[in-house]
C-alpha cells in the first residue's frame, strides 16, 4: 500500500491572519482619513445643561415690553396674556366647573378691542379676572390710573346687621369730621348702598368667598373712585339724625400714610390670662420678638391670640409662632398646585397632574406655651394666617372664637401687562395637614360670636369677652 503524504494545515485563526491584517490596514486608513469627522465633529454636540434651559425660559419668555401705547395689538395682547397665565397656572378651575375659560376669552375679545380709553380697557381686564372667583387672582391698573380708580375715603367700615357702619376715621381734618365711628352709610351718590355696590363695586373686586367679599368690599373698596369726582354720602349719625354730605376722595398713597400698621403687642388681661395681638405676619424681626414674648408668657396660665384683621404676611413668621405653641413635629403646610406636561399632551396622555407638597417643622424646645389657647378670628383673617390656624387647630386645649375666615389661601404668579399694569394669578392653594380643604370655606370657629350694632357702638368686644369667660372656666 502506498502511504499517502499527510498534509499539514495551519490552525484556522492563522489562516485568516492575512485577511485580518488587510482589514486592520483599511481601518487605520479610515481613521487617518476621516479623523476630523470622528473626533472633531462630535465635540460640537454638548450635553444638555438643564439650568441653562430653565434660565432661558425665565429670561426670555416673560421679558416682552408692551410699552405704554394702547392700540389694537396691545389690547389683544394684554387680554391674551391674562388668559394664558390663568390657562396654564391657575390652581382652582376645579372650584368653578361652570366657567368655560376659552369661551369667556372669546367673549371679551371684542370688548377690549372696542375700549375707548386706557381706563375702560383696564376696567374690562379687571372684570375679566373676577370670573375666576379668587382673591389672589386680579388685575391692578397701571400707576397712571390709580387716581382715576383707587382714590377713596380715609375710613374703615364694617357690615353689621346688613348695615355699613364706619368703624374708624383715619383723617382728623375738619372736612372729614362727620365720618365718625358708629355712623351708618345709607346711600352713595343717591343710590342705596347695596345697590351701588352691586352695580359699581362688586363686579371689579376679586374675592374667593362670601366672607372674603364682605371683608374686601365693605372695609375699603366701596368708596373707591375718581380722585376728581366728589362722593356723596347719605348717613345716619349715632344720634339717629339723617344727613347728606359730599367728600373729596384721597389718593391711595395718602391713605396708606394715614393708616399706620399696628404692631404686635402683648397685654396682661389678668394674673392668669395674656392677650397676644398679631395684626399681620409681615413685621420685621418677628422671630426675635416672639422669643421675647414667650419668655414673658412663662407666668401666664392661658393665652388669647387675636388674629382678626390679620391679612397674611410672611409664612415664615407664622411657622415661627407655631414652634412656640406645639410640642411635637408638625406639618406646617400642604400645597396643591397643577403641573402641566406638554410632552404628555403630544402623546395623547393626560397632560395635567396634581402636585401636593408637604413641609414639616420641629417645635422650638424650651419656650413652648402649653396652657389653653383661645384664638380670635373673623372674615379679615386671611391667607397665611389661615394656614397658621389650620395647623394650630390640631393642638389640644385650643379653641377658635368669632366668625369664619376668608378662605382665600394661595400664592400668586405675577406678570406684566401693557402700560406697566400688573396681573396676579393664584398658582396654588393650601390644604390642612390632613389634606382637608379650607379654600372658599375658610376656617370656622369652635364658638361663634356675632357683634351687634349696639355692642360695636358701645365698644364692647363680644369675641374677646367670650374667650376670657371660657378660659376662666377651664
Amino acid at each position: 500500500m502506498v502511504q499517502q503524504k499527510k498534509v499539514l494545515t495551519e490552525p484556522k485563526h492563522k489562516q485568516f491572519l492575512p485577511l485580518q491584517k488587510k482589514i486592520m490596514g483599511n481601518y487605520l486608513f479610515f481613521l487617518l482619513a476621516f479623523w476630523p469627522i470622528l473626533f472633531v465633529i462630535p465635540l460640537h454636540g454638548q450635553q444638555l445643561d438643564s439650568a441653562d434651559y430653565v434660565n432661558f425660559y425665565h429670561k426670555h419668555i416673560n421679558s416682552y415690553e408692551y410699552g405704554d401705547t394702547l392700540n389694537i395689538q396691545t389690547k389683544i395682547a394684554g387680554l391674551s396674556r391674562a388668559w394664558a397665565e390663568a390657562r396654564f397656572n391657575f390652581s382652582n378651575f376645579d372650584q368653578i366647573p361652570a366657567l368655560n375659560w376659552d369661551s369667556l376669552y372669546l367673549e371679551y375679545l371684542p370688548k377690549v378691542m372696542e375700549a375707548n380709553s386706557k381706563l375702560e380697557y383696564f376696567q374690562i381686564l379687571t372684570r375679566f379676572y373676577t370670573y375666576l372667583q379668587d382673591g389672589h387672582s386680579m388685575i391692578v391698573a397701571p400707576f397712571t390710573l390709580w387716581d382715576s380708580l383707587y382714590a377713596a375715603l380715609p375710613i374703615e367700615a364694617k357690615l353689621i346687621e346688613n348695615q355699613v357702619v364706619i368703624i374708624k376715621n383715619y383723617n382728623t381734618e375738619e372736612a372729614y369730621s362727620t365720618l365718625r365711628a358708629g355712623t351708618i352709610i345709607k346711600k352713595i351718590n343717591g343710590i342705596a348702598i347695596h345697590d351701588y355696590v352691586d352695580e359699581n363695586v362688586s363686579p371689579y373686586v376679586s374675592f374667593t368667598s362670601s366672607a372674603d367679599s364682605i371683608s374686601r368690599i365693605f372695609s375699603y373698596h366701596f368708596t373707591r373712585g375718581n380722585l376728581n369726582e366728589l362722593i356723596v354720602l347719605e348717613m345716619i349719625n349715632t344720634k339717629g339724625e339723617t344727613f347728606t354730605k359730599s367728600f373729596n376722595r384721597l389718593p391711595q398713597h395718602q391713605i396708606n400714610t394715614l393708616i399706620k400698621k399696628p404692631k404686635i403687642r402683648l397685654n396682661q388681661l389678668s394674673d392668669d390670662i395674656s392677650l397676644l395681638s398679631i395684626p399681620s405676619f409681615d413685621q420685621k424681626n418677628q422671630s426675635l420678638l416672639f422669643d421675647s414674648i414667650f419668655n414673658k408668657l412663662q407666668t401666664s396660665n392661658a393665652l388669647i391670640i387675636d388674629l382678626r384683621k390679620n391679612n397674611s404676611g410672611l409664612l415664615f413668621n407664622a411657622y415661627e409662632l407655631l414652634s412656640y405653641l406645639l410640642l411635637e413635629n408638625y406639618v406646617v403646610e400642604t400645597i396643591l398646585s397643577p403641573v402641566y406636561f406638554p410632552f404628555k399632551r403630544a402623546r395623547q396622555i393626560t397632560s395635567y397632574e396634581m402636585r401636593i407638597q408637604t413641609n414639616s417643622r420641629q417645635p422650638l424646645w424650651g419656650l413652648q406655651f402649653d396652657g389653653p389657647i383661645a384664638v380670635l378670628i373673623d372674615n379679615h383673617t386671611h391667607g397665611n394666617a389661615e394656614i397658621f390656624l389650620s395647623v394650630l387647630k390640631k393642638r389640644n386645649n385650643t379653641y377658635l372664637f368669632g366668625s369664619g375666615t376668608s378662605g382665600a389661601s394661595g400664592q400668586s404668579v405675577v406678570f406684566r401687562l401693557p402700560d406697566n399694569a400688573t396681573g396676579y394669578i393664584s398658582a396654588s392653594r393650601n390644604l390642612t395637614a390632613n389634606r382637608m380643604e379650607f379654600y372658599r370655606v375658610g376656617i370656622q370657629p369652635d364658638i361663634e360670636t356675632k357683634a351687634s350694632l349696639d355692642q360695636i357702638l358701645s365698644g364692647e368686644d363680644a369675641a374677646l369677652e367670650a374667650a376670657i369667660q371660657f378660659l376662666k372656666e377651664k
